[in-house]
């Protein structure tokens, strides 16, 4: 496979809390090749409402809906974070081999 993810914050209902993943530009995407049972890593990041000025009404997040590049599946991954209701930015990394952050 190779690219970025799409991915999304969901709440507990499995609703979509706000935009569809966009992608980090740095580093660019390389191929990844998965033998069965193999892992790939990508990083999730969204903004912090702790952060916004002025503060934005916040949910509870808990997860993440992915889609890997090339693929029509989704995975779920639990989360429990606390996020901005609307106007929240979401992001995600290419995918690399391994493990080194997030699993899917």
């Amino acid at each position: 496979m190779e690219g970025y993810p799409t991915a999304w914050l969901v709440d507990s209902a499995g609703g979509k809390i706000g935009p569809t993943s966009v992608d980090e530009v740095t580093p660019p995407p390389a191929p990844v090749t998965l033998e069965p049972g193999g892992r790939a890593t990508t990083t999730f990041w969204y903004d912090n409402p702790g952060d916004r000025s002025p503060p934005c009404p916040t949910t509870a997040a808990t997860g993440i809906s992915v889609t890997p590049p090339g693929q029509s599946g989704r995975l779920a991954v639990p989360i429990a974070v606390t996020v901005c209701r609307t106007g929240v930015v979401v992001g995600t990394t290419p995918v690399t081999s391994g493990t080194a952050e997030s699993l899917f």
